[in-house]
């Protein structure tokens, strides 16, 4: 169990990202009529046409909105409801570490064949690799992570596709958003003076002072709680001398979303 809270975790991020985040459970299946068979795309998803599947439960996110979770053997399976397709999976059967040892360039075409295989028409959307890396988790393995991003003028509209795999380059995981998008403008404010006015109102809000350093990044995206609102999310860490002293360094920051239209800050996530 220890070996997969990493991998976890990382889901529940993506979960996080996407505005799925569970809350309650019910008692039986749902799926909406005229959508796929949820067995038969799990069996198609897996590539086993005899597979076992057995319904576990249904489950409702923050939004209200129910979904249905599937079993085969230990692997747990995630069925979108309007859809009938699968949303999430998690392999539980899949040892994090394999026989081999891939470079991260070449996980990612494992990774990539799966989402093109499973994601509605990757091919023909804009899905941008918005995250690549080797999660090293010391004694329970490593894994490659792999983000796509839906984006329209450079924006991420909220769907995406998120695949890790094994050292062998078999499926650890896979989680995916695919909901229909508002269309949305070109951000009028540029990705400078959001890092700009994002550093400043950390500074302000922290009354941090003797900053020795800093690491930004943004990322232009849609808030789909706040009526497809565009942002740039800034994640910031800013470094300073907390006692002159002893020069002792901390650090302040978190996510500062930052309206792409007027400048103005929406929201902050301080980090812990």
């Amino acid at each position: 169990m220890k070996r997969r809270s990493h991998v976890i975790i990382g889901i529940v991020l993506i979960l996080v990202i996407s505005g799925f985040i569970t809350y309650a459970a019910g008692l039986g299946p749902f799926t909406a009529k005229n959508t796929a068979d949820p067995t038969e795309s799990i069996r198609s998803f897996i590539g086993d046409p005899d597979a076992i599947v057995v319904f576990d439960k249904t489950n409702t996110n923050i939004l209200g909105e129910s979904y249905e979770t599937y079993l085969v053997g230990r692997d747990h399976f995630t069925i979108d409801p309007a859809t009938g397709f699968v949303s999430g999976a998690l392999f539980l059967s899949v040892p994090m570490t394999g026989k081999n040892n891939l470079s991260l360039e070449h996980a990612e075409k494992y990774a990539r064949e799966c989402a093109v295989r499973n994601y509605h028409n990757f091919n023909s959307r804009n899905m941008q690799l918005m995250e690549s890396k080797l999660l090293d988790h010391g004694d329970s393995g490593v894994e490659y992570s792999f983000t796509w991003n839906e984006q329209d003028k450079g924006i991420s509209i909220g769907n995406l596709v998120h695949v890790s795999v094994n050292t062998d380059g078999r499926v650890i995981s896979y989680h995916a958003r695919d909901k229909p998008s508002a269309k949305v403008e070109p951000a009028r404010v540029g990705k400078e003076q959001a890092i700009e006015t994002a550093t400043r109102y950390v500074i302000d809000t922290t009354k941090i002072t003797n900053i020795t350093g800093n690491k930004t990044s943004a990322q232009l995206t849609v808030m789909s709680d706040d009526n497809n609102r565009v942002v740039w999310n800034v994640d910031l860490e800013l470094l300073f001398v907390k006692n002159t002293r002893g020069n002792w360094e901390d650090h302040r920051g978190g996510r500062v979303s930052v309206d792409a239209m007027t400048g103005e800050v929406v929201k902050y996530y301080p980090c812990q």
